[in-house]
């Protein structure tokens, strides 16, 4: 179904020998915003502890606006959407916005908490091919689910809603945020995926508000906890990274997992050399909220622009707020600039800009995620 998109974006982006590379080299450099996050609403029925997302206020875009900018998105490459909020099921109008951006061929993600699917939501999301779902979950026992979310019932309601996805055959993923609230619990949640038929993402990145409320970080796992973590999560992600990597059937190592770790942090203009990759925010990836604003990304809440005020196309290439932050994307915090392991480092401008006010700051969540994950890769090749 994607065939003539992908064609199409191809044929913009210029004639590819060498696909992987040359198509993300082309993307980058061309600024194709070939992959966006649309939060439809900021209300939510839960109230997690660990939510970056700003509060709910009047004013959401109507179902109308958001199927012209889908269409204005077509036109330009974008080709992965993802509908977020808050809890996107809210949107009444959901299904005329799923049946929008499938008709344009969209390759479309669904990110809820699971607890508002019943047998007709799941059917709707059945009908679409190109559809995925992801339900965050918290725990594998409802106690500790629920106390993050703040509402008793909603670790059963979650998972009664993705056995309803599956029943209609919606693929399915496992959104794991990971806390000081939860590590002892990720073998049990990796289980429950198991005992689904389907996979899980592992994440300990938990960012402050988009306020810039810095509440949430007091939730993140200490040093000792995320060496732990991060050695569950490689060993995870090495189980299941043939099938990431499209190669089942070989046995990979974690010199292999490495390699797919270092490859993520590739500048991908300059491969050859393996200088690290640029952040996509504001390149290829694209966030929308629900009042009209363009962001860099979806954890980045830098006005770019605002869509009742002007088209996407012209915020996305014109704005001077993202000429600015293009211009300065090749600028780094000193002690990034000094340090042994830049080229093995997953900058993130969000992180940078929540916590150092500045998107060329310095991260200090992401430098301890980088000298952790290289730490443990490197003791488990050695053992190898």
């Amino acid at each position: 179904m994607m065939d003539g998109r992908w064609r199409e974006l191809k044929r913009k982006v210029g004639a590819l020998d060498s696909p992987e590379r040359e198509f993300i080299d082309r993307i980058f450099g061309g600024n194709v915003p070939y992959s966006g996050s649309l939060e439809l609403t900021h209300r939510c029925n839960l109230s997690c502890r660990h939510c970056y997302q700003f509060a709910a206020r009047d004013g959401e875009m109507e179902a109308g606006s958001w199927i012209a900018l889908l269409e204005e998105l077509a036109s330009l490459g974008c080709l992965f959407v993802s509908f977020t909020g808050g809890e996107p099921l809210l949107r009444p109008d959901l299904p005329r916005l799923l049946e929008a951006a499938a008709g344009m061929d969209y390759a479309i993600t669904v990110q809820t908490n699971g607890t508002l699917i019943d047998k007709r939501t799941a059917r709707l999301l059945g009908g679409y091919p190109t559809l995925r779902v992801d339900v965050s979950v918290y725990g594998s026992r409802p106690a500790t689910h629920d106390a993050l979310t703040g509402v008793g019932g909603s670790f059963a309601a979650a998972r009664r809603g993705m056995e309803l996805l599956l029943e209609e055959g919606v693929p399915l993923l496992l959104k794991v945020t990971v806390g000081a609230f939860n590590l002892d619990e990720v073998e049990g949640i990796a289980s429950l995926a198991d005992s689904l038929g389907i996979k899980a993402i592992f994440s300990s990145l938990i960012f402050p508000r988009n306020d810039r409320d810095p509440a949430p970080v007091s939730l993140r796992l200490d040093d000792a906890g995320l060496e732990r973590f991060i050695r569950f999560e490689t060993a995870y992600m090495l189980e299941n990274l043939a099938e990431m990597l499209g190669v089942e059937g070989k046995t990979l190592t974690y010199e292999d997992l490495a390699g797919y770790v270092r490859k993520c942090a590739v500048d991908p203009a300059r491969l050859e050399s393996e200088n690290r990759r640029y952040c996509g925010a504001g390149r290829t990836v694209f966030a929308v909220n629900p009042y009209g604003d363009v962001y860099p990304c979806v954890a980045l809440p830098l006005v770019l622009g605002n869509l009742i005020k002007d088209n996407f196309a012209r915020i996305w290439k014109d704005s001077p707020p993202i000429i600015r932050l293009r211009e300065r994307e090749d600028e780094l915090a000193a002690e990034c600039e000094e340090c042994d392991l830049l080229e093995k480092c997953a900058i993130c401008r969000a992180l940078s800009y929540l916590e150092a006010g500045d998107t060329a700051g310095l991260s200090r969540e992401r430098c301890r995620q980088t000298r952790t994950l290289l730490k443990v890769l490197e003791h488990e090749e050695a053992r190898s």
